[in-house]
């Protein structure tokens, strides 16, 4: 009888770690990825053309199509973000617990995309909050949205 012991105390053990690496860890390690995916994205279309440079000409096709496309991405991250979210309860706690704000980078970033190329584009706003919901450095200091040219830690306070 006490034989089985350790060998039951084992297999509970190994139940409990396969619970917690597939319902926790992995989805947990999603939301980092995407994390990182929203970055590389904001990076990419951060100086896409504003239509009040070039308006007076239009948008040529290549522009106007990459400007789709960017609608496209931006909206799908931003989806993927905000369904992770709701989709995985146990993660969704853990990850607000921890400062993030999901449901509102889903909400910058969709109005992004839908505001990408147009007149009424406020980019450095939506990328702003973004940056804040993600818990990626905003300079405050600075008067618009410059992901190349920001310190990677905020300055020490004396």
């Amino acid at each position: 009888m006490w034989v089985l012991i350790p060998g039951a105390v084992g297999a509970i053990i190994g139940i409990i770690g396969w619970f917690a690496t597939e319902f926790l860890a992995r989805p947990l390690r999603r939301f980092f990825d995407l994390r990182g995916e929203v970055k590389r994205r904001m990076l990419f279309y951060w100086n896409a053309p504003l239509a009040h440079t070039v308006i007076r000409d239009g948008y040529s096709d290549a522009e106007a199509e990459k400007l789709q496309e960017g609608r496209h991405q931006l909206e799908d991250i931003g989806a993927q973000i905000a369904s992770l979210e709701n989709a995985e309860f146990l993660v969704g706690v853990v990850i607000r617990r921890m400062g993030y704000d999901p449901t509102g980078a889903s909400k910058a970033l969709r109005a992004a995309a839908i505001e990408l190329g147009t007149d009424i584009e406020d980019r450095d706003k939506n990328f702003s909050r973004v940056d804040k919901a993600l818990k990626f450095y905003v300079d405050e200091g600075r008067p618009f949205y410059d992901p190349y040219n920001q310190p990677r830690r905020p300055p020490h306070s004396k």
